[in-house]
């Protein structure tokens, strides 16, 4: 509860009584007010401009006391430059660097000494400067700390060793022009101390001010506590502390008992009197709730009487965040309707994890129309306008490495007219990791090779994939040239001067302004106004940093330093600077968190998250400090804990709410804070669990759930309420009647009618006859077989990609992908056999002696390893890659493994034939039995390539092989159609002999080849059973000569009715039961509607929305 220490006159005691009677006699500086938070300054300011006559003042005497510090220290100090946190992150950088080489518990095994990065991650060093202010603000210096060393465990020693080198080493960089806060306090004490106080007061406030208000502080620390007594020896100047305490409530404030003794031991009294008429003032409802509270909360083995105060305080269970935030919306919502014009900046809703819900909170206010006044200190080096900069700068300094392009011209702010998407793909295609060298070289090599294979190709689909490469790479080379030219400036090293000056220049290359982002709501479309003016500020925070950390360098007279130096400090500066948005006075509802509503009022209040794990928060302790200070620290935890839920559940008139949720999304469960339960213990609250009353859960509060509503009739064919719902809305625009009954009739044909076939795919009907035509150019194209297969497995998929060709952007593999392996495991299985055919062309390797075996291995070895060492792989796994296909002295690698499994063989095939083409003859062919001309099945063209082709003679039987590095398809997948290649490749290769002049009677079948390390057999899926026997194939699973014949009659239908599902402009999304299996790992999951219609919705959500349209529900 509020209690009052005085020291000096008690008549002006009264906080209220005192400022206002003196601001109407137009003495306004004959006060001094101090309160913990600027916020609660601005908020008196506007306070105190509304009492003062004329409603006209110059700045009124209210500071915090690190800000009174600094007046008083400007009147009696020689003048040192206060430092702001930015430029102490500077310094303390600076500090860790001249130490480096002395710490050895903060050092990094491979650590350079040379900068912070190197020795001490980016989060320590952010513990390390809490924590270090932390000892400063809590008056432990050096001196102290070198004490606690000598007395501390002896396994402490090299922890508090580093923390006092680094103490030290930043009060020298500190010196004797710079001071942060914690010291200026020190040495305004220490002046105040060794000075006559009273003059320097004065000197400070020369209209003498006689009475000083210490208003809304919880705890003070020793700097602090020792300020206040000297200023309170001042003469004639009367020292008014205001704070919550109770001695009757250790268990609430027990934190605080010390202070309270300290300021009783030094003279402050309770008033005598405590302002005209205050003793017989009856106390409000609030006032009584808020002595209530301090009495009694946690309070342990007390029989409490529970308060009623079901009018006043609302207890709320929600099924998520989301609801939690939907339900307090609409409670606000129905709050202001029912009192209009009612002031709603006196609504105030608090949370104690700000980032958690800050971002639910705006979108539903958005949606609600509930203007929000959201308060939060964002990180300047979050901001993604200086993310982008500081990144388009790393560029420079890490020479041109992929990562910081990318993530510089993914930022909206950096506009260049550089195509991002296309030097992603290039660089993953290319493995181009860093290196402007690099970059270069590469793109012109590849760009070389493209344009030779240009001038041989005469397949018309591959013409144009390489047409379209070549296209990416020059656009690459051109936009590699115009960063170059941009970033050259940077190169060399540069003053201080230099590098603040080229950087500006940068920024308006950029057309980065802060007054673009500022000036007006409609500058970038579709971002809210909080948005825009956000940007703005960083902008703005940015530009002072910049200036700060220039200016600093410049003022200690450093020359000409690298670029890496200015960033490495401008980053520190960054990390440690916040910025917010322009408060909007009167504007809306007050979204901040709990500790920021210290001091103020509101009428009604909301506290959201009141999760145990989140608030209290669970303690992190200060592993930097000794033990004994940690555990001084963990046992006051949790009371200062306590005491902000106290302040917050006390900072009402009207009405609270308190609000927890039961489940983060639908997999994790979550408990109510403790605090919720000690709270019940000692208040009867009115409950609401899941739902609000009818009367505002079912009312309308947003257009969002007036369109549900309008949709739900539509969908039911409700005329009555249809009619109702349109009587309601009246003659207002603010809904599309006609457009939204066009969206009900498109999701009736998705569900079941096909009346708007459209819409689900079928598009030949709507394009004019121009693109008619050119899909009908569909049909005489010359396909591979994967293609087909795409379109097999998802019609829109090919859609997206073959005939819109958008293509995804590739990110860089470090190793190899699994398609790349595959292609390595080819080209060396061809070389291998291409060159054994030619030495030993009858020879068949399991009839070969051990000594030609040998050979073999050796010759398979021999181009394995030109191969693989002719491929630039950064990956720190390439190495295990290789021995997994090599082999090593202690394991057999996988061409090994095939080598044996060919010699062990026992059926009676003799490889003959090896990347047999058709349609095609580029890369690597078969000179024999390869042939230009498509084959034609039925109408379809096809194109494509078979691995190997084995062959009997005695029994007239060939055998397409595919090799296998991954997944083996099955039977049942090629009867579905979904994999066609082997059957394709069957009948292909039929045609390919007769081509070549071979037998028309040949017996033809096909095999998966599975080439995996510990994995290496022969699947003969396609050989009927009849020919396996023959063949001397072992399995189980065989088909009849029929059902062979059958299934390759199957595929060629198949492959008609796929094309003539394209030339039709058919591209409907996968069928359902395939979306598990397929849709997880598809590049263009993001752009397809599949997930809508297939997103799971939770029971109790369906519940809650019984009756509402979903498209999931119904398609």
């Amino acid at each position: 509860m509020p209690i009052t220490l005085v020291k000096g006159d008690s008549s002006l005691a009264v906080f209220e009584e005192v400022v206002q009677s003196r601001l109407r006699a137009h003495q306004p500086y004959s006060f001094v007010v101090v309160v913990p938070t600027r916020r609660r300054i601005r908020e008196l300011n506007r306070q105190f401009l509304l009492s003062v006559p004329n409603r006209t003042a110059s700045a009124f005497l209210i500071f915090t006391l690190a800000t009174l510090a600094h007046r008083l220290a400007a009147a009696s100090l020689p003048l040192k430059r206060a430092v702001s946190p930015h430029v102490q992150a500077v310094l303390m950088e600076r500090a860790i660097e001249t130490v480096a080489d002395k710490l050895s518990f903060f050092s990094l095994r491979g650590g350079s000494s040379r900068t912070r990065r190197g020795i001490i991650p980016q989060g320590t060093f952010q513990k390390l400067i809490d924590v270090i202010n932390g000892l400063r603000e809590a008056g432990i210096y050096a001196d102290e700390l070198r004490n606690e060393l000598n007395s501390a465990m002896l396994e402490e020693h090299p922890k508090l060793a580093d923390v006092l080198r680094i103490v030290e080493a930043y009060e020298a960089q500190l010196g004797e022009v710079f001071t942060d806060p914690a010291g200026e306090m020190r040495d305004v004490v220490a002046a105040l101390s060794s000075q006559d106080p009273g003059r320097i007061w004065a000197r400070a406030f020369p209209g003498c001010p006689d009475v000083l208000f210490i208003d809304g502080f919880d705890e003070f620390a020793r700097p602090e506590f020792d300020f206040i007594r000297l200023l309170s020896h001042i003469k004639n100047l009367t020292v008014v502390l205001n704070f919550d305490f109770s001695p009757k409530n250790p268990e609430l404030f027990y934190h605080l008992e010390d202070n309270y003794r300290d300021f009783v031991a030094i003279g402050f009294r309770p008033p005598e009197q405590a302002g005209k008429h205050h003793n017989d003032a009856p106390k409000s409802s609030s006032d009584a709730f808020r002595d209530h509270v301090a009495a009694y909360l946690f309070r342990r083995g007390l029989d409490v009487p529970k308060l009623a105060a079901q009018d006043r305080v609302t207890i709320l269970e929600a099924r998520d965040r989301e609801r939690e935030v939907e339900m307090i919306a609409r409670l606000i919502k129905s709050y202001i309707i029912a009192n209009p014009g009612v002031d709603i900046s006196r609504i105030c809703v608090a949370t104690a994890r700000s980032g958690v819900y800050t971002q639910l909170f705006r979108e539903a206010f958005a949606r609600y129309g509930i203007p929000a006044n959201i308060t939060d200190r964002y990180r300047l080096d979050a901001s993604p306008l200086v993310v982008g900069i500081l990144a388009l700068l790393s560029v420079a300094e890490n020479d041109f490495r992929r990562r910081d392009l990318l993530r510089a011209l993914s930022s909206p702010y950096i506009r260049l007219g550089i195509d991002a998407a296309n030097l992603a793909s290039v660089s993953a295609e290319l493995r181009i990791i860093a290196g402007a060298k690099q970059w270069r070289e590469g793109i012109q090599a590849r760009l070389s090779l493209v344009e030779d294979r240009l001038h041989e190709v005469d397949d018309e689909v591959e013409k144009w994939t390489l047409e379209r490469e070549h296209s990416m790479l020059v656009q690459a080379l051109a936009d590699l040239d115009q960063l170059e030219k941009l970033l050259s400036p940077f190169r060399e090293p540069m003053t201080p001067f230099e590098f603040r000056n080229r950087l500006l220049h940068l920024l308006e290359l950029l057309n980065i302004d802060v007054s673009k982002f500022t000036r007006s709501q409609n500058m970038m479309l579709g971002e809210r106004w909080e948005d825009i003016e956000r940007d703005g500020r960083a902008f703005a925070t940015f530009l002072s940093v910049l200036d700060d950390v220039a200016a600093l360098r410049e003022m200690e007279g450093r020359g000409p330093t690298p670029l890496a130096t200015y960033l490495t400090e401008l980053r520190a500066a960054v990390s440690r600077t916040r910025y917010n948005i322009r408060q909007r006075y009167g504007y809306g509802v007050y979204v901040t968190t709990i500790e920021e509503t210290r001091g103020l009022k509101f009428d009604v209040m909301f506290i959201a998250g009141l999760v145990d794990g989140e608030f209290p928060a669970p303690y992190e302790p200060e592993i930097f400090l000794s033990s004994q200070r940690m555990g001084v620290k963990r046992r006051r935890y949790l009371y200062q804990q306590r005491y902000l839920f106290y302040q917050g559940i006390t900072n009402f008139t009207k009405h609270l709410y308190l609000s927890y949720p039961v489940a983060e999304g639908d997999l994790k469960e979550l408990v109510p804070s403790g605090f919720i339960e000690a709270f019940r213990n000692i208040v009867e609250a009115e409950e609401w669990s899941r739902r609000l009353p009818e009367e505002i859960e079912g009312a309308i509060y947003s257009r969002d759930e007036l369109l549900r509503r309008i949709s739900v009739a539509m969908w039911r064919n409700d005329e009555h309420l249809l009619g109702d719902l349109y009587k309601e809305i009246g003659e207002r625009s603010i809904i599309d009647r006609t457009s939204l009954e066009h969206s009900i009739h498109v999701e009736r044909s998705r569900a079941g009618l096909h009346t708007n076939r459209e819409y689900e795919g079928y598009i030949f009907g709507l394009l004019s006859p121009e693109l008619q035509e050119t899909l009908a150019r569909y049909g005489n194209c010359l396909y591979s077989v994967s293609q087909l297969e795409t379109y097999a497995l998802c019609p829109f998929k090919f859609y997206v990609q073959r005939v819109l060709g958008i293509l995804p952007v590739k990110t860089v593999e470090e190793g190899i992908t699994p398609l790349e392996r595959g292609s390595i495991i080819h080209e060396i299985l061809f070389t291998f056999f291409t060159r054994w055919r030619e030495e030993s062309p009858l020879a068949r390797l399991w009839q070969v002696s051990d000594d030609e075996m040998r050979k073999a291995s050796e010759l398979l070895l021999q181009i394995a390893n030109e191969k693989l060492d002719s491929i630039s792989v950064i990956s720190p796994f390439w190495e295990f890659e290789k021995e997994e296909l090599l082999g090593s002295s202690w394991i057999k690698g996988m061409f090994q493994q095939f080598l044996e499994h060919e010699r062990n063989r026992r059926d009676n095939l003799q490889p003959r034939f090896f990347e047999v083409s058709f349609g095609g003859k580029t890369g690597r062919h078969d000179r024999q039995l390869s042939h230009p001309d498509p084959i034609r099945i039925g109408d379809v063209l096809l194109r494509g390539k078979i691995d190997r082709v084995d062959v009997d003679e005695s029994e007239n039987a060939w055998v397409a092989f595919d090799y296998k590095t991954g997944a083996i398809p099955t039977l049942v997948s090629m009867r579905e159609g979904t994999h066609l290649q082997l059957p394709i490749y069957v009948w292909a290769l039929r045609e390919l002999a007769s081509r070549a002049g071979f037998s028309s009677n040949l017996r033809i079948g096909g095999a998966f080849y599975e080439v995996k390390r510990n994995s290496v057999r022969v699947h003969p899926v396609l050989v009927d059973n009849e020919l396996r026997k023959q063949l001397g194939f072992r399995s189980s699973k065989a088909t009849t000569l029929d059902q062979h014949s059958a299934l390759l009659e199957k595929a060629g239908e198949e492959l008609q009715r796929l094309v003539h599902g394209i030339t039709s402009g058919e591209f409907p999304l996968i069928v359902a039961d395939k979306v598990e299996k397929v849709c997880p790992g598809c590049d263009y999951r993001m752009i397809c509607r599949i997930w809508v219609l297939h997103q799971p919705v939770p029971r109790d959500q369906r519940q809650q929305e019984q009756g509402l349209f979903y498209v999931g529900d119904n398609s």
